[in-house]
């Protein structure tokens, strides 16, 4: 997977939440664009926590190990 692509989902408007599948079999759901953050070599998503807004972890994710990404059902608001 190549950064550019990240940064596109990321950027788009309006935003539309997308899942990363990973080569070991883990996904990790990116709701919000705030929420994650693309390298050169890997892209950082956020867990969100109990206080809105803030991040309880972050997964660091390998974009050589992305395998695919698939949309996610928008949450209402």
């Amino acid at each position: 997977m190549n950064p550019e692509t990240l940064v596109e989902l990321l950027h788009g408007q309006p935003f539309k939440p997308f899942a990363i599948h990973i080569s070991d079999g883990r996904t990790s759901e990116v709701r919000h664009p705030g929420f994650a953050n693309v390298s050169r070599d890997h892209i950082y998503v956020g867990v969100p926590g109990t206080q809105e807004g803030v991040s309880e972890r972050f997964h660091l994710v390998s974009l050589r190990n992305i395998t695919s990404i698939s949309p996610l059902p928008a949450t209402p608001a």
